[in-house]
């Protein structure tokens, strides 16, 4: 008997096969025929789908081998045509590791800054408080780099919280640096006991 294998049943339209295949992602799923199915979406039109197609060469998951120029052209691909949030968030990344695209500080602090104008998003919030830290892409400034830690530990961001760590360390309070990292281990503990994939737990 031919072995069994999972079968993907899709809905007929482009909006409900889309809703369909995001939910399959956000579940877990790691099969080749989500990404086979994101790709005919792309195919048909769906310009979110660009982002998750991104995701699966970024990370080389869904049967495909991980690469980051295919990466960030899907990515770019939903920025320009939709001003996708996650996508501004994903280029700015690529950017600032230099993955897919030359290391570009001052690139991705223009579009952390875009998410952080928009939406005041945590992530991009403590990347940019990262970033005036260390003077990457901007003149180093440790009290912007607090500010925007604040703004993203006020959202609940562990990583601000670390980060301010980082930054209370640089300024010579150690014993109020160990006091933060203690609180964010701790909090990222508790967090993690109900949902490790808590957007709380996010990094850069």
């Amino acid at each position: 008997m031919p072995q069994s294998r999972k079968i993907l049943d899709y809905p007929v339209t482009v909006k409900h096969r889309l809703e369909a295949a995001i939910k399959g992602f956000d579940s877990g799923d790691n099969s080749t025929e989500l990404f086979e199915e994101l790709i005919n979406l792309v195919n048909k039109g769906s310009v979110e789908a660009n982002y998750y197609v991104g995701c699966m060469y970024e990370d080389g998951s869904n049967g495909v081998q991980q690469n980051p120029e295919h990466a960030f052209f899907y990515y770019k691909k939903v920025v320009d045509d939709l001003g996708y949030l996650e996508g501004y968030l994903a280029l700015a990344r690529l950017y600032y590791h230099g993955m897919g695209v030359q290391q570009d500080y001052a690139e991705a602090f223009k579009y952390y800054s875009h998410v952080s104008q928009k939406k005041g998003h945590p992530v991009a919030c403590f990347m940019l408080g990262r970033m005036y830290q260390h003077g990457s892409g901007v003149a180093k400034d440790l009290s912007m780099a607090r500010s925007w830690y604040l703004r993203a530990i006020a959202q609940g961001s562990i990583y601000g919280t670390i980060n301010l760590a980082m930054l209370e360390a640089e300024e010579k309070h150690f014993l109020k640096s160990i006091w933060l990292r203690i609180k964010a281990g701790f909090s990222a503990f508790l967090i993690s006991l109900k949902d490790r994939h808590d957007p709380r737990l996010r990094g850069g």
